[in-house]
């Protein structure tokens, strides 16, 4: 029999041929052929099996979570069949999708490629999520399964490749910047399509260089939006082009140099503020004419603009004046004097005017008239006179006559002569003048004075004289003889004379004597005063006067002999009585220290404690002798009351704390004081004991006790947790953060040696989930400020989690603090590589992370970089403990170390831009600051506000950094300069000016008084540092002391200051 040939190789129900040849001459066919073909159809017999052939290896995919998508997978190719081997006709099912949420229908197969939707969902969890299986029916093999595993990831968050952002200008949006730039996918490399836009596109930024965030959104939905910055430089906008206004733009010439100021700029419709340009030229002149003023743009600003300006000549009426001179008669010459042509005071260059005479010529007033010269700084007028003086004149003098007194007028000289004009005659130097001879009546000495008085063009001459006497007559006076009675007033006396005087004369005063009213004894008359003048010689013979015996004041007395006061009772008046008439009462102290006593009145003012006499004096009479009266005043010490105790109950906080005691002048009180805790003694002591004494008449101090708490501080056990059946965690070595807590400790105070944790019961049954023990803290220590309040803890035993597989292995993480910890997979099983994840929070940093086995031994990790370990998981399981620790701080400079005591408030201010420092990299905590410096700092912790305000300090430029914040200080009140127009900006801002400065710009008022020794209830500043005091913003220098005088340091500004904000 011969083969069997099919009519196709493909499987199944085939039409096939046999060829049979007959081997044997015995036989043939009908056809007498030995060789037939015969075919076979439809038949059982005639068939073909499938073949058989293994299944390709799984296709992957990966699906991206909260995205909604269609993804096209090529399927996984059928194997190669050995020619001639052919698979047929090929169709394709989707026969199982076992997605979950990430699928409910659609999934079809399109040219050997599976597609599949996938729904959009929340789950964030990646990792394989499933399978989709095809089967794939051929002709000639059996059915062939197609698997694909499904894994879910997150989107893919794109790296930068490069990102650049284009130029803009002050004032343009920031959206007008454009971004160009790449990202890519961080695993292939490759370039992502998307587009960038900016965050908050619609703001603008000042000109200089900005770090700016950007935002880009991918075009392919599996990647998620990426962020980022970038440097944008803001061009500075031109000024060129803007209106200046200037506040006065035209001046009259003042001989000074005038300065023309700004008073507005508006550029393309908007106001620039001062701070936005500076006068580049241009603002200042003297002379007459005509100016352009020039600003400069600064900061945000560049370029210039113009403004023009003028200075008009100034209208003068001269002060003019003749420098020359005296000037006298020339025979008719005329006379033409320098002059000098002033404004006010300020000379007027001769260049300016013209100057002509008139009247210059005879005795008299001449005149000088000063004309405008075309053009110059003044419009120049006025005039001015001056005299030509007279010449001199010569004259024969007169002589005297000699005379006696005779009671008539009497020509006293014989006349003179003078060619130049008129011989004149005078009794007195500067009296009247004339041509008639003087005469004289009186006996004495007389002088004649003459001159010549000059005609038109000559002057008079000095006077002269001539001496002239005339003899006195002779008279006779006799005292008549006078007596009294001692005390009684004296006699008028009298006398007799001869001869007889002349018509009309008489004597004038009154005889003298020596007696003594109050004293028996005989005086001598004596002429005294009595006179007929100088025109006669009086011979005079003296009288006796007997004067003859007073009586005392026997009624002077007090009404008291003895008086008692206390010290510091006001005063009080006592008078002495029956003084004799017409006499006057006058007081003394015996001793002034303890009492005085007004002369006049008697009222005592007391001084002291002690005793002292009290004397009045009645003064003589006429009729009496003088009286005299005293008494004793006795000044008891003054009683003090004894201060009330203060019922406060003191708790330890880190400062010092005030025992209150009322305050009084009249007492010291010390030790009242204190900071720590434990119990103290006030004492109380009198400041004056000489004149005061306490209410219980003792002198002696008072002493008070008080105690100061300690202060509570709260110590909180962490809880923990274990697995039931293992061991009970280590409580040997306690970690503050991870098994414990602290609360209540103050400022910079720590724990001396931390707590001791036991449990209880002492040995926890392990065997039961739930609570196992109380985890309890005994023997923490911080000091005798402090008392310790223990919180316990509790061990919550948990069994461990069921098993992902078959005795699946647990990883447990523990419960960090300032951090996480994650680890994939979440259930791995023994063998398998564990990758763990641990991210600090923000301002720590891993400090230790181990990983043990049941047992407790430890794995060995392996350090993969950027806070990646991995181990290999065991049998079991495997507890993970990671701790972390706070970064240690920075400082923002070089000389500023984060143990000093200004560390945070230099840092705060630097945060805030309150202060750059003083440059390379340094603060300067120690150098002295300024006044403008405590102004600056003060002007921007208040946001840099920009007032408008007429700044009048003359040593305070409006270029420099600190005048605006002047101008603001000025505006607000907190300073009004140092006097003079003057601020001072370089002058060391004293403590007392800086806690003034303070006080006012926050408008803060103090509750009392403040209590330093060496602050002065009256002082500008003391309002200022009891408020400061009171809130803790200072507590002085010591030993009750404040030191406003002494200067501040910028460490000790930056503190004043940070302490202050920090409360409002």
């Amino acid at each position: 029999m011969g083969d069997i040939t099919f009519d196709s190789p493909a499987a199944g129900d085939r039409t096939a041929s046999v060829t049979v040849t007959l081997n044997t001459n015995n036989f043939v066919f009908e056809d007498g052929s030995k060789t037939r073909t015969f075919q076979l159809r439809n038949s059982s017999y005639v068939w073909i099996d499938k073949a058989t052939v293994a299944a390709p290896a799984a296709a992957e995919l990966t699906v991206y979570n909260g995205l909604a998508k269609t993804y096209e997978i090529a399927l996984p190719a059928l194997p190669e069949l050995e020619s001639p081997k052919a698979y047929g006709e090929t169709t394709y099912t989707v026969k199982n999708v076992d997605l979950g949420s990430y699928y409910t229908d659609g999934a079809r197969v399109e040219k050997g490629k599976l597609i599949l939707p996938i729904l959009k969902n929340d789950v964030t969890s990646t990792g394989k999520i499933g399978t989709v299986t095809v089967t794939v029916t051929t002709t000639n093999y059996t059915d062939i399964t197609l698997t694909v595993n499904v894994t879910a990831a997150n989107k893919i968050v794109p790296t930068v490749d490069k990102v650049s952002a284009s130029a803009i200008t002050y004032g343009d949006a920031l959206s007008k910047s454009e971004i160009s730039g790449k990202m890519k996918d961080p695993a292939t490399g490759e370039e992502v399509a998307g587009t960038f836009a900016w965050e908050n596109g619609d703001r603008t930024l000042t000109a200089g260089t900005h770090t700016v965030s950007w935002i880009f959104t991918p075009t392919a939905p599996e990647y998620a939006t990426a962020t980022g910055t970038v440097t944008v430089t803001v061009d500075p906008k031109s000024i060129t082009g803007a209106t200046v206004t200037l506040a006065q733009s035209s001046f009259v010439y003042s001989g000074s140099e005038q300065t023309a100021a700004v008073s507005a700029v508006a550029l393309e419709g908007w106001s620039l503020a001062p701070i936005t340009y500076t006068i580049k030229s241009g603002s200042a002149a003297t002379n007459a004419g005509n100016y352009t003023l020039t600003i400069e743009g600064k900061g945000n600003y560049i370029g210039t603009a113009t403004a023009s300006w003028s200075i008009t000549a100034k209208p003068v009426t001269a002060n003019v004046t003749v420098n020359d001179g005296p000037f006298t008669y020339d025979n008719g010459n005329e006379i033409r004097p320098a002059v000098t042509v002033k404004d006010g005071t300020t000379p007027i260059p001769a260049d300016e005017y013209t100057v002509e005479y008139s009247s210059n010529t005879n005795a008299g007033t001449a005149t000088v008239t000063v004309k405008d010269n075309e053009g110059g700084n003044y419009t120049v007028s006025g005039s001015t006179n001056f005299e030509i003086a007279k010449a001199a004149s010569s004259c024969t003098a007169p002589t005297a006559k000699t005379l006696t007194y005779n009671g008539t007028d009497q020509a006293l000289v014989t006349a003179g002569s003078t060619q130049d004009g008129t011989t004149v005659y005078s009794l007195t130097e500067n009296g009247e003048y004339s041509a008639a001879i003087p005469t004289g009546k009186n006996a004495g000495s007389y002088t004649v004075y003459y001159k010549v008085a000059g005609d038109a063009n000559h002057n008079d001459t000095d006077p002269a004289s001539v001496s002239v006497t005339v003899g006195r007559a002779a008279v006779t006076v006799t005292a008549e003889n006078k007596s009294s009675r001692v005390g009684q007033a004296l006699q008028p006396l009298t006398y007799t004379y001869r001869p007889e005087l002349f018509t009309g004369d008489s004597f004038t005063g009154t005889l003298a004597t020596t007696a003594d009213k109050d004293t028996v004894k005989d005086y001598p008359i004596t002429q005294g005063t009595l006179s007929l003048g100088e025109n006669y010689q009086i011979t005079f013979n003296e009288g006796i006067y007997s004067v003859l015996a007073k009586l005392p004041q026997t009624a002077f007395k007090f009404a008291e002999s003895a008086v008692e006061r206390t010290y510091g009772d006001g005063d009080f008046t006592l008078a002495a009585t029956g003084a004799a008439a017409n006499s006057t009462v006058t007081y003394s102290s015996s001793d002034p220290a303890i009492a005085t006593v007004d002369a006049a009145t008697g009222t005592v003012h007391i001084l002291k404690a002690d005793a002292v006499t009290i004397t009045a004096a009645a003064s003589e009479t006429a009729d009496h002798l003088e009286g005299r009266a005293s008494y004793t005043l006795t000044v008891k010490r003054q009683p003090v009351a004894i201060p009330l105790a203060d019922p406060t109950a003191f708790i330890y906080n880190g400062t010092e704390q005030t025992y209150f005691i009322a305050e009084n002048p009249l007492y010291t009180v010390s030790g009242h004081v204190q900071k720590n805790a434990g119990s103290h003694t006030v004492t109380v002591a009198l400041q004056d004991a000489e004149n005061y004494v306490w209410s219980d008449n003792t002198s002696d101090a008072k002493e008070y006790s008080f105690v100061i708490a300690q202060k509570t501080v709260t110590v909180t056990v962490l809880d923990k947790r274990a697995y039931t059946g293992s061991a009970a965690p280590d409580l040997s070595a306690p970690v503050q953060g991870t098994d414990y807590t602290v609360e209540g400790l103050l400022g910079g105070d720590t724990l001396l040696s931390g707590p001791t944790l036991t449990y209880d019961p002492a040995v926890p049954d392990m065997r039961k989930a739930g609570a196992a023990a109380k985890i309890v803290a005994t023997n923490a220590d911080a000091g005798g400020n402090y008392r310790f309040v223990y919180i316990p803890g509790t061990l919550t035993l948990v069994d461990l989690p069921n098993p992902v597989g078959p005795s699946a292995p647990a990883v447990d993480l523990g419960e960090p603090k300032n951090g996480s910890v994650a680890v994939s997979p979440k259930h791995p099983s023994k063998g398998d590589t564990v990758l763990i994840t641990v991210e600090p929070d923000e301002g720590y940093a891993l400090d230790e992370i181990t990983v043990t086995d049941k047992d407790g031994d430890a794995l060995q990790l392996t350090d993969k970089g950027d806070g990646k370990y991995s181990f290999t998981m065991p049998s079991g399981k495997a507890d993970i403990n990671a701790t972390f620790k706070k970064q240690a701080e920075t400082s923002p400079f070089a000389d500023v170390s984060t143990d000093a005591y200004y560390y945070e408030a230099v840092k705060w201010a630097a945060e805030n831009s309150i202060t750059g420092g003083v440059g390379s990299g340094l603060f300067g905590p120690d150098d002295p600051c300024t006044r403008a410096q405590i102004v600056t700092f003060l002007w921007r912790a208040a946001g840099s506000p920009v007032v408008n305000y007429a700044m009048n300090m003359t040593d305070v430029a409006e270029d420099v950094y600190y005048a605006e914040a002047v101008r603001w200080a000025l505006s607000e009140g907190i300073t009004t300069g140092t006097g003079e127009n003057r601020f001072s900006p370089d002058a060391p801002c004293t403590r007392g000016q800086a806690v003034t400065f303070l006080a006012r710009a926050l408008n803060a008022k103090a509750a009392g008084a403040a209590s330093f020794s060496d602050v002065p209830a009256d002082a500008y500043f003391a309002q200022a540092v009891a408020w400061a005091a009171e809130n803790g913003i200072t507590t002085g220098v010591g030993e009750n002391r404040f030191a406003p005088e002494d200067p501040c340091t910028r460490a000790q500004i930056v503190t004043l200051l940070w302490r202050a904000y920090r409360q409002n």
